[in-house]
C-alpha cells in the first residue's frame, strides 16, 4: 500500500510468454507482478486500491540481458515501466480488484505452481519508494557493462 520500485536484470530464453520475474500477490492482479506478457514485452501489475496494469511497449528479445522493472507512485497513482533505463509506458488508471499480498517470489508466480521464469535473473532490487528516472538510469549504467550492454 505504498510507493514501490522493482527492477531486475533478466536473460529470457523465449519460452511461454507469461514467465514471471517477480510477484507478491495472492492472484495475478492482487499484489505486484513483473512478467513477460508476450514474446517481446513486459506486463506489470501493481495493486493499490485497484489494480494498475501496464504492458511495457519496449520490445526485448530472447537470449540477451535486459534491465527491466517499474515504479509506482501512490500520490499520483502512476505506474511506469522501464527497459534498459528507457521509459516504455505509463498509466494512472486502475481497475477494480481485491488485494491479497503474499511473500515476494522471484522467478515464478506467487499464487500458483506455474509461470516459471525460463532463463536467468540477476540483481533483483525492490524499493519502498518510487525511483526517479535519473535513479533508474544510474542503476542501469552502474551494472550494464557486467551484462555486455
Amino acid at each position: 500500500t505504498s510507493n514501490i520500485s522493482v527492477f531486475a536484470w533478466v536473460y529470457w530464453t523465449g519460452a511461454g510468454g507469461e514467465d514471471v520475474i517477480y510477484s507478491n500477490g495472492a492472484g495475478e492482479a492482487l499484489g505486484a507482478l513483473l512478467q513477460t506478457r508476450t514474446s517481446t514485452t513486459t506486463r506489470i501489475v501493481n495493486n493499490y486500491k485497484g489494480a494498475y496494469f501496464l504492458s511495457d511497449s519496449t520490445a526485448f528479445g530472447a537470449n540477451a540481458w535486459y534491465h527491466v522493472g517499474y515504479t509506482f507512485n501512490v500520490s499520483t497513482t502512476t505506474i511506469q515501466g522501464y527497459s534498459n533505463a528507457s521509459l516504455g509506458g505509463s498509466d494512472a488508471s486502475a481497475t477494480a480488484s481485491g488485494r491479497g499480498v503474499t511473500d515476494a517470489t522471484i522467478g515464478k508466480a506467487s499464487w500458483t505452481d506455474g509461470r516459471y521464469w525460463i532463463g536467468k535473473i540477476n540483481i533483483v532490487n525492490v524499493y519502498n519508494r518510487t525511483l526517479s528516472a535519473k535513479e533508474v538510469s544510474q542503476n542501469f549504467n552502474a551494472q550494464r557493462s557486467r551484462f555486455g550492454i
